[in-house]
């Protein structure tokens, strides 16, 4: 899935559910919603929402939108453009959004780094999940393990993508957390259990931790760590 955000108020999104539906005066003055993908939404609050109160920001998946989406703008930072309502079921959770000295920051459990967000997985990401497992696994493990057991063994892209897909669906104990990049998609991703130690119930134990070689040394994979 693709995440962007859209920062609205309270008020606002409770006025959404009681029509079914969500939209806004820039839909009639402008033609469209506005709305940040992850690198974009902290200058969008900084430099227009200052101030306000009973901000919400909604964590959007843009796979599940239904009307049409235009990236508008100059080339190098083009925003998505919503021409038309928002369905709800787009919308996968939203969150108390305010300034933190005189700042704004992303809620829990959002992490950025740099271009790249630290978020929950959802449903609708398990084939890029499927893909990050298959290739993370055989570059981290190339120098390591001999090349012709690297050859031999591939991980079933199609096996992975079911489990992955078991796994977003909430099937089973699995959490994971995904490092989402601008340009790239999902690039990396942390999987956790419960602890199968009985002296340390309340943590979790990870049972698979990936990076693709391009985003390793970035700070994402000790991102990924920290929040899972």
């Amino acid at each position: 899935m693709r995440t962007i955000f859209h920062i609205t108020t309270q008020s606002e999104w409770n006025t959404a559910h009681s029509n079914g539906y969500y939209e806004t005066p820039s839909l009639f003055s402008e033609g469209f919603i506005h709305f940040s993908r992850p690198h974009q939404v902290l200058k969008v609050a900084n430099d227009f929402f200052r101030g306000q109160r009973d901000l919400v920001l909604l964590f959007v998946n843009q796979e599940k939108i239904s009307a049409e989406i235009r990236y508008e703008g100059n080339d190098v930072n083009k925003f998505p453009h919503l021409y038309g309502r928002l369905n709800l079921d787009a919308v996968i959770s939203q969150h108390p959004f305010s300034e933190q000295a005189s700042r704004f920051s992303l809620p829990q459990p959002f992490v950025m780094v740099g271009d790249t967000l630290i978020r929950p997985g959802q449903p609708g990401d398990e084939s890029e999940l499927a893909s990050v497992h298959t290739h993370g696994w055989q570059q981290s493990y190339k120098g390591i393990i001999p090349e012709e057991f690297l050859n031999s063994r591939p991980l079933s892209y199609r096996a992975r993508l079911l489990w992955w897909k078991s796994v977003v669906d909430g099937k089973t104990p699995t959490t994971v957390f995904v490092a989402e990049s601008a340009q790239h998609g999902i690039v990396g991703f942390n999987a956790v259990e419960p602890s199968r130690d009985k002296a340390f119930p309340e943590y979790g134990e990870v049972v698979a931790i990936y990076c693709l070689n391009e985003y390793k040394k970035k700070g994402i994979g000790a991102a990924l760590f920290q929040v899972g």
